[in-house]
């Protein structure tokens, strides 16, 4: 078994998040989640210094079960 190795730069993503990327821009404000299903909406937002991606099994499961999920990258991650 292999460990998945850690991102080589800052801004790497260690995997990519679930979900179709949405991306929001006004002037300097920029916002980016990944949303995944239909269905009632439960967004998540990762704590300070997480990815997106630390949510990306618990959003399987929600998509699967009939909802709607967005993830929130926060800010200064990924190149948000």
């Amino acid at each position: 078994m292999t460990t998945p190795s850690a991102p080589s730069t800052p801004g790497d993503t260690a995997r990519p998040p679930v979900g179709e990327t949405w991306t929001y821009e006004n002037g300097r404000a920029r916002l980016k989640a990944y949303r995944s299903g239909t269905g009632p909406e439960i967004v998540m937002f990762a704590s300070a210094g997480r990815e997106a991606s630390d949510f990306n099994e618990l959003a399987s499961r929600l998509s699967a079960s009939g909802y709607s999920v967005t993830l929130f990258e926060a800010p200064a991650i990924n190149g948000v």
